[in-house]
């Protein structure tokens, strides 16, 4: 018998993730885990909160020297970034 509702996995999926909002979680898992990949695990160890909110990424950070470093260079790691995500999820950079 052959059903007329098919739809791919994929499909599925992408509407669970819209009905129950969860992209905003995704995309701050997926951020953390990039962060940690791109930045290295010096930078990361200097790293003690991470979330994100409203295209705004924004890092805790432990050292002064390096939130400075960080800033002075914070439109080089956006660009890292949103290219290791493969979309321009990130728009701004807000180092605390």
């Amino acid at each position: 018998m052959k059903r007329h509702n098919e739809q791919s996995l994929k499909d599925i999926l992408g509407e669970f993730k819209q009905d129950h909002k969860f992209s905003q979680h995704l995309s701050e898992l997926k951020l953390r885990e990039t962060w940690e990949s791109e930045m290295g695990a010096t930078i990361s160890k200097y790293t003690s909160r991470i979330y994100f909110r409203n295209g705004i990424l924004y890092i805790k950070l432990d050292s002064s020297v390096l939130r400075h470093e960080l800033y002075t260079n914070r439109e080089v790691v956006l660009t890292k970034l949103n290219k290791a995500l493969g979309e321009a999820l990130v728009k701004e950079i807000s180092l605390q």
